[in-house]
């Protein structure tokens, strides 16, 4: 979570699926 906190909310978005 802090990772995305630090980045853009799109990155957001990316990570998540990233992640997945």
């Amino acid at each position: 979570m802090e990772k995305l906190k630090g980045k853009p909310q799109v990155a957001n978005c990316e990570g998540n699926a990233n992640e997945r």
